[in-house]
């Protein structure tokens, strides 16, 4: 299990040669900066203030520079192809590239043309946004031939328009003809249940018109910047929304031509990235007059390697190594063989282990590897996922982190090809169709054998419990915790493991009428051991045991040293005698059992070591009622065949409706083959795609309820050595 051994780092330096160090430290990207403590005397405020400082200017101007860079990413035109358009661009650099960056580009000019362009490209948007929202307030009254400087109040008449419900216009029509006659309405046109109308009406009945109009939901329109009618000023508006986008595509011509700064805005922002998080190291040595102290983590196995680089500054006074202390949070790397280093990826999505705490990685690489096959379980698929999965690692410019989960998913093509050999997996074919000699190297056909395969996951789900158990078991015995060790963790293996002994026979004797005397006797080995086992860990786990241990103890004990010995511990000394007596034959005997127990009860009432022990006892049942939940989670390891019965059978039935039309061949073409491939293709890789989320997300979840449950602490902090680091560059070899 490899969480790599740190080392405490301490150097002291001259101060003149600071930066200098700072540099090539980070070049190095050995040493995981730390806080000075409180116990160095070590005065640093005014230099911790000026690094703090240089940091926070520092991060201004990323902010100013990933700005610019999304403003130019915009301006891009889209990459063409599915899988280049999903991916982001990343510019390939060389580390001299990199570090000389800041003399190349002439960044503040950029910024300036940028944040220029920007505002006039806001202006000009939003201008046109507004003449398009007076274009479309205009559309009602494009038939209407006054000018809208005529619509205004004279001394003897008065015209409006406005908007009324579809609904209201006859009644409002009916009301004028019946009071005000005189009153001309005449309808604009009609839109969405909304009709715009003109309304002509004498001066002096102003007010009833206007009630009137209000009572039947008129709304008023008033258009006071315009003067021309409204097909003139919607002629005009077209004309100032041509302008303004001819404007704006010469505008986006201009930031087209920034563009090509885009890589380079990109590499400077993470150039000032590192050199904030130079700073921001900084801030955190220790500051003499004259020299200063840097305090950090290392790998252990890189010691030389600082050591070398250390010796080679006059500037250095002294560096030394310490292991770190019991209270010291020491950061978390992950060290693991090559293949198995993709899965760490899924033990960072849970959280790293401890400093202290074993890497569950290779382990869990092995069942997660397992699971992700028997979920997909097909040859086809699996070689096609695989294959898939290489070609992008070769086509793609991606980081590291993005070629391992590529590896990931390309191992598990591979976990459901060797799953599909066994189980007879190709495309979701019927295994009766397949050649003899891949029926002869399968093991089982889940879909005759279904519960036979339930059965199967079922006993790598108790085997996967076991695993947990025994990491958690070595752990503990590792840190001297003996007695969780032995009394909590092998209890529970031993309960699991007789529970898994009864159900087997049980399953044989019933399910499979294997009626025979070695299942009948593996059946009574299982129920006695689960009995035995149970007992024992109620009684231990508890303390039950441990409490007579010490009453005993303390008994004797007394009596060596001639001490007077208490009635209540003799008295109590052979009530747990005689209960763990009893109770031990009350193992056959169901009336000494009662006997046991009723004198465990009747004690607590006259004894306190009898009480303590009735407490611990219950104590121990309550921990052996938490066993129950090893049941839910050795069936929920079910899914695996139900994933891997789904994908089959979705494939199945692909193939059965591609099959339907095969023989479909008009004018003696062979028509019916083209329409089963067009059918057959995309829907096999819907459900490549479909199952293979579920392949992931279940057996990911097995790891992280049912396995790491059992023993994972997690709460470690990942090892983050001052370095440039990048999620948006890839660095190539010079």
């Amino acid at each position: 299990m490899s969480v790599l051994r740190m080392k405490k780092v301490f150097v002291i330096a001259h101060r003149h040669d600071q930066t200098a160090i700072a540099d090539e430290l980070q070049e190095a990207g050995l040493i995981e900066i730390s806080e000075i403590g409180d116990e160095e005397d070590v005065s640093r405020k005014s230099e911790e203030k000026l690094y703090t400082c240089r940091a926070d200017q520092l991060g201004l101007e990323v902010t100013k520079v990933e700005y610019v860079t999304s403003f130019l990413r915009r301006a891009k035109p889209p990459k063409s192809g599915m899988i280049s358009g999903l991916v982001k661009d990343r510019p390939v650099v060389s580390q001299n590239q990199f570090n000389n960056i800041d003399k190349k580009l002439d960044f503040e000019s950029l910024y300036k043309q940028c944040e220029d362009l920007d505002a006039r490209l806001s202006t000009l948007q939003r201008e046109e946004q507004e003449l398009s929202v007076k274009r479309e307030s205009l559309s009602p009254w494009q038939s209407m031939k006054i000018r809208f400087d005529q619509i205004k109040p004279s001394k003897y008449f008065e015209l409006v328009i406005g908007q009324i419900k579809f609904e209201s216009v006859e009644k409002l029509i009916e009301i004028l003809d019946k009071e005000h006659p005189e009153t001309d309405l005449s309808v604009i046109s009609k839109k969405n249940q909304i009709t715009s109308v003109a309304i002509f009406f004498f001066t002096p009945h102003r007010g009833a018109i206007e009630r009137l109009l209000a009572n039947n939901g008129f709304e008023r329109v008033v258009f006071q910047d315009l003067k021309m009618t409204a097909a003139e000023e919607t002629a005009s508006i077209d004309e100032r929304i041509q302008t303004v986008k001819e404007r704006v595509l010469v505008l986006k011509n201009e930031v087209l031509e920034l563009t090509k700064y885009s890589r380079d805005a990109a590499i400077l922002a993470d150039w000032l990235k590192g050199r904030q998080a130079r700073y921001i190291a900084q801030s955190k040595f220790g500051q003499t007059d004259s020299t200063f102290v840097l305090q950090g983590w290392i790998e252990e196995r890189k010691e030389d390697v600082l050591a070398k680089l250390l010796k080679g500054h006059e500037a250095i006074v002294d560096f030394s190594f310490a292991d770190p202390e019991v209270n010291d949070r020491v950061p978390v790397l992950l060290r693991n063989h090559r293949w198995i280093r993709p899965f760490e990826t899924l033990t960072r999505l849970y959280g790293m282990p401890n400093y202290n705490e074993l890497d569950p990685t290779p382990i869990m690489a092995v069942f997660f590897f397992l699971f992700f096959g028997m979920s997909l379980g097909d040859f086809g698929y699996g070689f096609v996922l695989t294959a898939f999965c290489l070609w992008l690692k070769k086509r793609l410019v991606i980081t590291d982190a993005g070629r391992e989960w590529l590896t990931l998913f390309a191992l598990g093509g591979v976990s459901s090809g060797i799953v599909g050999v066994l189980t007879g997996g190709y495309f979701g074919l019927n295994a009766e169709s397949l050649p003899g000699a891949l029926q002869g190297i399968m093991v089982i056909n889940p879909l005759e054998q279904a519960f036979v395969f339930l059965m199967i996951t079922w006993g790598l789900g108790v085997i996967h419990l076991m695993a947990g158990l025994s990491i958690e078991f070595w752990d503990s015995w590792r840190r001297r915790q003996f007695a969780d060790a032995i009394y909590m963790t092998l209890g529970k293996m031993a309960i699991l493991i007789f529970a898994t002994v009864a159900g087997s026979g049980w399953f044989a004797l019933t399910v499979f009428e294997k009626q025979s005397a070695f299942y009948v006797g593996l059946t009574s080995i299982g129920v006695s051991g689960l009995g035995l086992s149970s007992l024992v860990f109620a009684v231990f786990s508890g303390g039950a045991f441990a409490l007579y241990l010490k009453t005993i103890a303390r008994t004797v004990g007394r009596r060596f040293e001639k001490l007077k010995v208490e009635s209540e511990d003799i008295i109590g000394a052979i009530i747990l005698l005689t209960f763990l007596v009893l109770l031990a034959v009350g193992m056959s005997e169901t009336v000494w059992g009662l006997a046991a127990a009723a004198l465990l009860f009747v004690g607590a009432f006259v004894n306190k070591p009898a009480r303590q022990l009735l407490i611990s006892l219950f104590s121990g049942l309550y921990n052996l009622y938490g066993m129950t939940t090893y049941i839910g989670d050795v069936l929920s390891y079910s899914r695996l065949m139900a994933l891997g019965l789904a994908t089959f059978l979705i494939g199945f039935a692909i193939n059965t409706i591609a099959s339907l039309v095969v023989g479909y061949s008009p004018w003696g073409l062979p028509i019916g083959i083209l329409l089963a491939l067009v059918i057959a293709i995309p829907f096999h890789i819907f459900n490549i795609v479909i199952n293979l989320l579920g392949a992931f997300v279940h057996p990911l979840r097995l790891q992280f309820v049912e396995f790491f449950g059992k023993f994972y602490e997690n709460g470690g902090r990942a090892f983050k050595p001052l370095s440039f680091e990048s999620d948006n560059l890839i660095f190539k070899e010079e």
